[in-house]
């Protein structure tokens, strides 16, 4: 169920149940990372660990108003950003698989640099969430 694997100077805890996607953090330390696998099995065994899926436009509103002002953009790039918030807004993370973005990208009349900076920009967000904010 749970695997704890070091990684470089980092301890990876990865988690993996049947139906579910796998919930994975890393920590400096291996009790940390045993800490983290036996809350998170609790949580999961009553019942209480609900996955979180955010809507996409929520997230890119949440990197605009915390990643940018550390990491500033052109400001081109951030009304490409604002632009893709408002066409993106509705959509489930879990959602964006392949066929997704090849919808999207069908439903774009630009120029192919355009659309691939469009991609740059959605995986960006994705990462980011991934990374800071966790969700996967």
């Amino acid at each position: 169920m749970a695997t704890i694997v070091k990684r470089g100077d980092n301890w990876r805890a990865q988690i993996r149940m049947a139906g579910r996607k796998p919930l994975s953090a890393s920590f400096s330390k291996k009790v940390l990372a045993e800490r983290w696998v036996r809350e998170r099995e609790a949580e999961l065994e009553q019942g209480k660990f609900v996955k979180e899926d955010p809507d996409f436009g929520v997230l890119i509103r949440r990197y605009i108003d915390e990643i940018l002002p550390i990491k500033p953009m052109q400001r081109s790039h951030v009304a490409t950003m604002r632009t893709l918030k408002r066409k993106v807004s509705g959509t489930k993370v879990s959602e964006i698989d392949a066929n997704w973005m090849l919808g999207f990208a069908k439903g774009h009349t630009v120029a192919p640099s355009t659309l691939a900076q469009k991609f740059i920009f959605l995986g960006l967000v994705l990462r980011t969430a991934d990374t800071f904010w966790g969700v996967r």
